[in-house]
């Protein structure tokens, strides 16, 4: 694959991936933030990331997915965009289970969902590589999980 890498904003991005898992996050209860660093991002705000604005779909739209439909009733999943650290951090209150904790980025790591096939977190990580990233997971039952994707720089 040549990579052919671009300026993209990632908060359009991520809004739509936002909007398309809505029916999940509707019917766990759930709420969904989107921030830049700590804080809210301010209407038009634009969070710069270099790579292709359909690559970057698909990384983030499986590991948002994931993130929603592995998040608890009345959770909430939280993205942050750090471009300052090139990194997009994905946290949801559950967490991974034991079983797929050594090889959650795998390919076919999956456990107790009954439709999955283990690839969504492997693709990330696979399309991550590509765009020159890294990608990585922190889980515990006290602090749920949080993925976060290394980007090159923009600059």
């Amino acid at each position: 694959y040549e990579l052919i890498p671009e300026a993209v904003d990632l908060v359009p991005v991520m809004n739509r991936i936002i909007n398309e898992v809505g029916a999940i996050t509707r019917a766990k209860n759930m709420t969904v933030a989107l921030l830049k660093g700590e804080a809210p991002l301010a209407d038009g705000e634009e969070v710069i990331a270099r790579g292709e604005s359909l690559l970057f779909y698909s990384l983030f739209s499986n590991l948002i997915k994931n993130a929603a439909e592995a998040a608890p009733r009345g959770g909430a999943v939280t993205i942050t965009l750090a471009p300052g650290s090139a990194s997009v951090a994905n946290h949801n209150p559950g967490a991974v289970p034991k079983e797929i904790r050594g090889s959650f980025f795998q390919k076919y790591a999956t456990f107790g969902k009954p439709r999955g096939i283990g690839l969504g977190t492997y693709s990330a990580r696979l399309i991550a590589e590509t765009l020159g990233g890294s990608s990585g997971m922190d889980t515990s039952e006290e602090a749920g999980t949080t993925v976060t994707v290394g980007l090159p720089p923009t600059g």
